[in-house]
Formats: C-alpha cells, sequence, structure tokens
C-alpha cells in the first residue's frame, strides 16, 4: 500500500470524518475503491477505538511535557518545526489527550443541530488531534512520529537526508523485531545480488523495507567473523562506484563502508574497526597517508 494513503488511514481518529477532510482526498478514494485499503481503514479503527476507550482516563504523568521538550530542543530538527511541536506538547499537558471539543467550540468544529461534536482534521489549529498524538504522548518509545503529528504537520524527514549509518541502525532494528524471518541461501533474491567484491559468504537473508526496498544479508568471513550487508533499491548520488579502502564511518564499535552500483545501494557494517572491515572487501586500496 501506497506510503502516503497508509499515514493517511492512521492519521484518521476513531468515529471522525477525518477521512473526508480535503486533504485526504485520496485517501478517501482508496478506502472506496481498494478492498485491502478499506480493510486496513476499518481495522486500524477498531484498535484505535479500543486504545482510547483504555487510554481515556489516564492523566498525563507529572512533568512529562516539560521531558518532550526538552528532548526536542536537544534533537536537530529545524527551530520552526520544534516551536510547533512544543506548542503542541503544552496544550496536551493542559487537557485530556483524547479531548473531542467542550461547550465553548466554535461553530467551525460542530456539527449538525443534534449537537455532535465533529473532530476536525489535522490541519494547522493548535487544537487539532489525531490518532498518532496520543499514542506518541502515553508512548516515549514513539516519540518523534507522535510529536511531529501533534504538531499538525504530515512531514516526513526525506530519505535523502538520513545518513546511511542511521538507516543501518535502524534496518537492524526492523531485523531483531523478526528473528524467525531470516532464509536460507537455496533461494537468494535475484533482483539484490551479494557484489563479487566482497570476501565473505552469505549464510542467510531477510527483507528490509524502511527507507527502501532491499535485502539485508548475514555474512560470514572464516577468519573475520560475521558481518551485515544491506542491498536496497535507494537514490544516493555522489557514492563511491566500488566498495571504499576505507570505511566512511568507524563510531560505536562498527566499521561502516557505502558504495552504488546504478539505483542500487550497498551498506557493509562490520563489527570493529577499519582492519576488519578491510578484510571483508575484495583488493580494496589503502589510500597513501
Amino acid at each position: 500500500m501506497d506510503k502516503r494513503i497508509l499515514e493517511g488511514i492512521e492519521a484518521c481518529r476513531p468515529g471522525s470524518d477525518d477521512v473526508h477532510s480535503p486533504d485526504l482526498a485520496d485517501v478517501a478514494r482508496a478506502v472506496e475503491r481498494d478492498p485491502e485499503a478499506r480493510l486496513v481503514y476499518e481495522r486500524v479503527q477498531e484498535w484505535d477505538a479500543a486504545l482510547l476507550n483504555a487510554m481515556e482516563q489516564v492523566p498525563l504523568p507529572p512533568g512529562l511535557a516539560e521531558r518532550l521538550i526538552d528532548r526536542l530542543n536537544a534533537s536537530s530538527e529545524p527551530a520552526v518545526l520544534r516551536r510547533s511541536i512544543a506548542a503542541a506538547v503544552q496544550s496536551a499537558a493542559v487537557r485530556p489527550l483524547c479531548a473531542t471539543g467542550s461547550a465553548s467550540a466554535s461553530a467551525d468544529d460542530t456539527g449538525s443541530a443534534t449537537g455532535t461534536q465533529r473532530k476536525p482534521f489535522l490541519g494547522s489549529g493548535a487544537g487539532r488531534w489525531s490518532r498518532r498524538q496520543w499514542v506518541g504522548l502515553s508512548a516515549l518509545a514513539t516519540l518523534a512520529a507522535g510529536l511531529l503529528i501533534a504538531a499538525g504537520l504530515f512531514v516526513s524527514r526525506p530519505s535523502a537526508e538520513i545518513a546511511l549509518e542511521t538507516m543501518a541502525e535502524d534496518w537492524l532494528k526492523e531485523l531483531d523485531a523478526h528473528p524467525a524471518a531470516w532464509r536460507g541461501m537455496q533461494s537468494p533474491p535475484r533482483d539484490f545480488a551479494i557484489p563479487a567484491s566482497l570476501m565473505a559468504s552469505p549464510a542467510s537473508w531477510q527483507p528490509v523495507g524502511q527507507y527502501a526496498k532491499g535485502i539485508a544479508y548475514k555474512l560470514e568471513h572464516p577468519k573475520a567473523g560475521a558481518a551485515m550487508l544491506y542491498v536496497v533499491r535507494l537514490s544516493r548520488p555522489g557514492l563511491p562506484t566500488a566498495p571504499p579502502g576505507v570505511p566512511q564511518s568507524t563510531t560505536g564499535g562498527k566499521a561502516v563502508g557505502y558504495w552504488r552500483s546504478g539505483g542500487i545501494i550497498f551498506v557493509l557494517v562490520v563489527p570493529g574497526d577499519e582492519r576488519n572491515y578491510r578484510t571483508f572487501v575484495r583488493s580494496a586500496p589503502v589510500p597513501l597517508a
């Protein structure tokens, strides 16, 4: 399913008409015409309703807003984005997470003559809420996603701005979440082949889907041990077209080198230092001092 459609479905609060917002016209069409999108929408609505019921009476922990704002100020997000998110966090600290309005709500947010309250979509107003806001504020583990939506901003950092070292760390978390998904090398994927320039044998593989479609390989070297190779379809101009003789990163007890071949990016992560990294790369030249 298209990422934009899925994000739009997830942003629709249970029992609301968010899906009919002009901002989500493409999402509404998908839910109406695509059986898969309709099923996902219904399941998300059911899950959110159950979660909402469980969270409705839970107050925000004391000092949560201050801690979130401190972490936000220490981040690398643009100043304008930090200010918007901080305003949303402060607003959440003074009212229930799942509030749907009050008697003083404006006419724009009022439903029909029956008095039902219409929940506005994300938009730009400080009082607009989504499922990701109260989920994010109730679980610090989802801080980044929750706060971005809490601010009413349907944005995500383009993958071109994310360092490949960061992507590799996130891919590893993705793999660790599915330990039973590793497959043997009897039928490796042809579209994401291992380059011949590596001096190691693949032991198993598993798909990865965060940031880009691709494959993660567990590599084994008879003397140097194990390493991880990510082969993904990703546009990243300016990378070398062969494995670099010196890894681009050697922090955190890992050496990371990356290169490209057409539209395929290779990211090699080797535990250890530069010397360990060179063991895995065939005939990698070492630059003169």
